[in-house]
């Protein structure tokens, strides 16, 4: 039972780059430089 525990604490928090609520301005940033390299 702790192990399961564990596991789902660690799904929980996720990676240190996932999705944050104030990065708004980071995702648009993002669109605009893939676009601009799929362009390239």
């Amino acid at each position: 039972e702790k192990d399961e525990k564990k596991k789902d604490d660690e799904e929980e928090k996720g990676p240190p780059c996932g999705p944050v609520p104030s990065n708004e301005k980071i995702t648009s940033l993002q669109k605009r430089i893939r676009s601009e390299i799929q362009e390239s």
